[in-house]
């Protein structure tokens, strides 16, 4: 949107209406002026306009009778119950809370009581975020690959014990500003590199993953 050269409050404006596809153009009504003004599109800003509006309809139809449904019964007492199909869009809040809790749940089965756990960042360079907003599967798993390679180097390095470490991409900031970046939550103990005995790091004031 910001290439298009919209404000925020003419983005927060815009209709389907007033997206047209065929001239490729955006039509911004009541501007600067109180005048009517058009504005090209790029064919990426129409898909990503297309893919938001898509997930704003499923999520808008998320367990409705829009998406259909399925009939539970049961044979002793023939009771029935209705369960509306859910969208399955990621960006759903009913639908990712669940998976947000399977995810927790089985990767704080992962840890280890008796380790301390640490939190460690990696930034996208703001210089690249243009490259990635182009490019983002292989930007992304770019970062990926050397964040979980730095930090291995260092931790067997300074600490002499075989690296682990859970990663999740973050992609914006708290202005939704494009800012990639990698939360990697690393033990900050483990086993020696020869594998022969457990080696523990001394910290202070580190917090737990349940605390």
């Amino acid at each position: 949107m910001y290439a298009a050269g919209l404000r925020i409050s003419e983005a927060l404006k815009l209709r389907v209406i007033d997206i047209d596809s065929a001239r490729m153009t955006l039509t911004i009504n009541q501007a600067k002026g109180q005048k009517d003004r058009y504005v090209p599109m790029s064919p990426r800003l129409l898909t990503e306009l297309r893919n938001y509006w898509s997930t704003l309809l499923r999520m808008h139809f998320c367990r409705t009778s829009d998406l259909g449904k399925r009939v539970y019964r049961c044979d002793p007492c023939n009771h029935e119950a209705t369960v509306f199909n859910s969208c399955g869009d990621r960006n759903c809040p009913q639908c990712s809370g669940a998976k947000r809790r399977n995810w927790l749940d089985s990767t704080l089965s992962l840890t280890i009581p008796q380790a301390t756990y640490f939190q460690v960042v990696f930034t996208l360079p703001a210089p690249l975020s243009s490259l990635a907003l182009g490019n983002r599967r292989a930007i992304y798993e770019l970062l990926f690959e050397t964040a979980w390679a730095a930090l291995q180097r260092k931790i067997e390095k300074d600490l002499g014990i075989q690296a682990a470490g859970v990663a999740v991409l973050h992609t914006w900031n708290q202005r939704l500003g494009h800012h990639p970046h990698v939360h990697l939550m690393v033990p900050g103990s483990g086993p020696s590199l020869d594998g022969q005995r457990w080696v523990g790091v001394a910290c202070n004031g580190a917090a737990r993953p349940d605390g």
